[in-house]
């Protein structure tokens, strides 16, 4: 007599398990200026993820100016920050997941200002980005056809 045997193996259960990241990006503006420059929407036009695995969490918005920048009390880097937030909301990004929103002014500057492009580099909106990924699981069933005889 031949017995069938047909084994199941269940590697994985199909439960959401979900791991959490921050990256940031700059966005740069000319000097004395808050508009937004082509490549600077070209950068922002990507936080929001195509990947449907990917939920944004929060999003951290910080705008920079350098020394050499009319920035009376923030002014410049806060209408910068803005900008960048405006910008965000008009991609249909939610209100609610932009949790902070501030001008840091050039006393804050990230780079020492004594060489031209660490001006510039200071000329900038920092967003920080948390999200989420999903990590999609997958059930895989593993038939085994094995044949025996009774003796």
């Amino acid at each position: 007599m031949k017995r069938v045997f047909i084994f199941f193996l269940l590697l994985f259960f199909a439960e959401k398990m979900f791991a959490n990241d921050t990256t940031s990006v700059n966005v740069y503006f000319e000097l004395n200026k808050y508009t937004l420059l082509k490549e600077a929407k070209d950068i922002l036009n990507d936080v929001q993820p195509d990947d449907s695995t990917i939920t944004l969490k929060k999003i951290f918005i910080y705008g920079y100016s350098d020394s050499s920048e009319n920035d009376t009390f923030n002014q410049l880097s806060e209408k910068r920050a803005q900008e960048v937030k405006k910008y965000l909301l008009s991609k249909n990004i939610p209100d609610s997941l932009i949790v902070d929103v501030k001008g840091k002014g050039s006393a804050n500057k990230l780079f020492e200002q004594n060489l031209t492009t660490n001006h510039q580099q200071n000329r900038k909106v920092w967003i920080i980005i948390e999200y989420e990924a999903k990590v999609v699981e997958q059930t895989i069933i593993i038939k085994s056809n094995k044949k025996t005889q009774n003796n």
